[in-house]
């Protein structure tokens, strides 16, 4: 109903069904002493045309707290964002290569990759061949 595929478009009719399967969701989800949160993917883009192109400035610091936190997927997400820029985020090579060198100190391999990627990019090659 969000999208209006195969259906009238409705965000009313679409929070009906949004709001059962969260209400089923939580009342499944058991909290064992840990936080419980929810994520979107930085470099998802949006499927339909009239949404922002641009990423929410607090996502992104919400994400810069779990990276700094130790959380590895958003330091990968991070890595990738500003290896790749766009969505109102520049291209920030040396922010890439802080991110992705956390979550290779975490033991992640496809880490490395995109460490050595950046290294041939920034003329590192002497790094790049200890991190491929």
């Amino acid at each position: 109903y969000w999208s209006g595929v195969g259906v009238t478009q409705s965000c009313e009719s679409a929070l009906k069904y949004y709001r059962l399967i969260a209400d089923e969701v939580a009342r499944r989800v058991t909290n064992r002493g840990r936080q419980v949160v929810l994520r979107i993917r930085l470099m998802e883009e949006e499927e339909t045309p009239q949404s922002s192109p641009l990423l929410d400035e607090d996502l992104v610091q919400y994400y810069q707290f779990l990276a700094d936190k130790g959380d590895l997927q958003a330091q990968l997400g991070l890595g990738q964002l500003y290896l790749q820029g766009g969505r109102g985020i520049d291209r920030n090579l040396k922010l890439a290569q802080h991110y992705f060198s956390a979550a290779a100190r975490a033991g992640n391999t496809n880490a490395y990759g995109f460490l050595g990627k950046i290294s041939v990019q920034l003329g590192e090659y002497d790094v790049a061949l200890k991190v491929f």
